[in-house]
């Protein structure tokens, strides 16, 4: 064998010798796996909104626009997901939105079909002016914060339930609704969280302290032995189906600093006698007191405004007339 040859042999066993072997396949962690899937869903749903936006915007005559670079230029829509401190996933749609509310809740209503997808029960919302927004329940976790809220939940239920539930903000645990009967809002608080009662079906009545100034959305959706409600001063807005189906619900109170009543609010309550004492009313969505039928056939309705306003209900229309 020549040199030339004995180079080459000695090379060829150096590089075998030195041959990077393949990696071994790391199989995915159940934690990384379900952090990647909801990534993965985040960003689909945020394509799903993005896609239907301007779908609508761009073939329905009311909106007006021609291409998606007027949409941008014109709404300079922004869509946004996020958790909140309760653990809901809060879905987010804002623009630079016209129309007044009518406008904004048609919007919400033709966006509802994409949340569902992930959860049935969630819908859009009009949060403020610019801006939709649904919540959904834990599809779109990360393990960490499911770890949190069931350590939560187990922490509650050794509350004891025959005393009156002190309500100190939050979620309420599904495991206490139902043997729910007296409520406390407990010093401080100023809010109550989305869909927090609801399906308490065996809570009666509730005052609500004037400490209050928010309350969200079917926060009391489906108390169906609700039968008494007092509502704090300070309330500006009767968020969508906060008294939903409450059943048992045969009078209300608006107060006087109520600026708009959403869709939805008392939809398909046993509602008989509404008293509107808000001289500040701008909004009552169509459906707000949707399948409440005395106040439809009009045959025990008592639904006036103190300043001599009369509101009507025709068509499922609920419309204040001067």
């Amino acid at each position: 064998m020549g040199l030339v040859d004995q180079m080459m042999s000695q090379n060829h066993k150096v590089s075998k010798a030195f041959k990077v072997k393949p990696r071994k396949k790391v199989k995915e962690s159940a934690k990384t796996k379900m952090m990647r899937e909801a990534a993965e869903k985040k960003n689909t749903l945020l394509d799903e909104l993005k896609n239907e936006v301007f779908k609508i915007a761009t073939t329905d005559p009311e909106w007006g626009f021609e291409n998606e670079k007027e949409v941008i230029d014109f709404l300079n829509p922004h869509f946004d997901i996020s958790y909140t401190d309760d653990g809901m996933t809060r879905v987010e749609v804002r623009g630079e939105f016209e129309g007044g509310y009518d406008f904004q809740y048609d919007l919400a209503e033709k966006l509802n079909h994409i949340v569902q997808k992930y959860d049935p029960m969630a819908y859009f919302d009009l949060e403020e002016p610019g801006i939709i927004s649904a919540y959904l329940s834990t599809k779109l976790e990360s393990l960490k914060k499911k770890a949190v809220k069931k350590k939560a939940v187990k922490k509650k239920v050794k509350e004891s339930v025959d005393e009156p539930y002190v309500y100190t903000g939050g979620q309420i645990p599904k495991e206490l609704k139902d043997s729910i009967t007296k409520v406390v809002i407990a010093d401080g608080v100023d809010s109550i969280k989305r869909t927090a009662f609801s399906e308490c079906h065996n809570l009666k009545s509730i005052v609500i302290p004037d400490t209050v100034d928010s309350i969200g959305p079917a926060a009391f959706e489906d108390c169906t032995s609700l039968e008494s409600v007092i509502l704090p001063k300070g309330l500006e807005e009767i968020r969508a189906y906060t008294f939903a189906g409450c059943k048992s619900l045969r009078e209300i109170t608006i107060p006087k600093n109520v600026a708009w009543i959403a869709m939805g609010a008392f939809a398909d309550s046993g509602l008989q006698d509404v008293k509107i004492l808000s001289k500040n009313l701008e909004y009552i969505a169509d459906d707000a007191f949707e399948g409440c039928i005395p106040l439809l056939d009009g045959t025990k309705a008592s639904f006036k405004f103190d300043f001599g306003a009369w509101c009507e209900k025709t068509d499922n229309a609920c419309k204040v007339e001067d």
